[in-house]
């Protein structure tokens, strides 16, 4: 349908005709010709442009909305993630130094005890040997293989700046203890060939060691302690903080590394003379003795003096003891030829003869006896015994 074209004068207001260019009333120029539709789409325009504004006006709302809500979803995993981090490093235990084990271990064990002060220093210098991985990991110069247990209880005091080694004890009880984070503590109570027992705590398993099996073991004595047996009486036992652990006879001797022996200057064997060795000394190691056919064993230890009369060295030595007692001698004469001291007796009290030989040597004393037994009322038999290679220790 055609659409009808008007004319209106702009100042006045009248209709103008089709062919008119001025307005007859007023004389203004006619303006040009307009169609409804055109008229239309002129009043329509600003209400679509309206429109489109606010849909444009919405969509922007939409977008910063949404990244508002987007930013404080990712503001807020990422803000979280550290502080959940953080708990967990907290809620963690941290470990604790070799020290705090045995100082939480000596508040809360059955087994009563104090950790010297030497001890207490070991295990803040040595922190890592507890458990020690290797035998390498254990320097010779931490470790004193003389330190017995009655050297522990005659003054635990003055030990505890090296560790000890046990030899071939066997392990009477054994049992584990959580300590939490995975961690465990073994106890065991070992006793020696002498029935002399001890108690060692040691940080970690030992999943091939049980009751009655027979150990080798590097520890650091803490203590002489006591516990209460199933007589509701004391046991005593010297208490070790364990640091390696292996079967009976494997450990083999503590020297020097060849790295070690390496790098430190040869030190030339120190002949010295006897005299640096008079006094009184404790056999602390009775070494290998063979033992008689009957089965004898070196059950306890003995005193020796060695002293000087006029120009003669004697030497006066205490029993030793395995069924019966041997080698009980005084004022024996010995015979000085550079480190060694030999001397033989003829009757010892207890129908025994033999021989007795001491080696000194850098400031170490070392002591052999043999006995021979002329007759026994028990066995009949005379038998043959040696003590061999026995370490002492001076008294005092």
């Amino acid at each position: 349908m055609e659409q009808r074209t008007e004319k209106i004068c702009t100042k006045c207001g009248r209709i103008l005709q089709e062919d008119e260019n001025f307005c007859s009333n007023c004389g203004t120029p006619a303006p040009q010709p307009q169609s409804a539709e055109s008229s239309q789409n002129q009043n329509a325009q600003p209400l679509e442009q309206k429109k489109s504004g606010f849909k444009m006006l919405l969509i922007i709302l939409v977008v910063i909305l949404g990244g508002a809500m987007l930013c404080c979803l990712f503001g807020d995993s990422e803000d979280t993630e550290p502080t959940e981090q953080v708990q967990v490093e907290t809620e963690e235990s941290e470990k604790m130094s070799a020290l705090e084990l045995y100082q939480t271990i000596q508040d809360g064990s059955s087994v009563s005890f104090a950790i010297t002060g030497k001890a207490h220093m070991f295990l803040q210098e040595h922190d890592n040997l507890f458990p020690a991985k290797t035998k390498e990991d254990i320097s010779a110069d931490l470790v004193d293989t003389s330190i017995t247990y009655k050297h522990i209880f005659k003054n635990d005091d003055k030990y505890g700046d090296k560790m000890m080694v046990l030899s071939n004890v066997r392990v009477n009880q054994i049992f584990e203890q959580s300590i939490g984070n995975g961690e465990y503590i073994t106890e065991l109570n070992v006793m020696d060939d002498n029935f002399q027992p001890y108690w060692v705590f040691y940080h970690g398993t030992l999943d091939n060691t049980f009751e009655d099996d027979y150990v080798d073991i590097v520890g650091l004595p803490l203590s002489s302690g006591s516990f209460e047996n199933t007589k509701k009486e004391d046991t005593l036992v010297v208490v070790l903080a364990g640091s390696y652990v292996v079967p009976g006879n494997t450990l083999g001797s503590f020297t020097a590394s060849a790295m070690e022996t390496a790098s430190q200057p040869v030190q030339p064997v120190k002949q010295d003379g006897i005299d640096n060795y008079l006094g009184e000394w404790y056999i602390t190691d009775y070494g290998m003795p063979e033992i008689g056919e009957n089965g004898e064993t070196i059950s306890s230890g003995t005193t020796l003096s060695i002293y000087k009369e006029g120009n003669q060295y004697k030497l006066d030595m205490a029993a030793l003891y395995h069924s019966t007692a041997f080698v009980g001698v005084d004022g024996l004469v010995l015979n000085v030829s550079g480190n060694l001291a030999t001397t033989s007796y003829e009757e010892d009290g207890w129908n025994n003869c033999g021989d007795i030989t001491l080696e000194f040597t850098n400031g170490e004393l070392y002591v052999t006896a043999t006995a021979i037994q002329m007759s026994d009322p028990y066995y009949g038999d005379a038998y043959n015994l040696a003590a061999d290679h026995m370490h002492c220790t001076r008294v005092g």
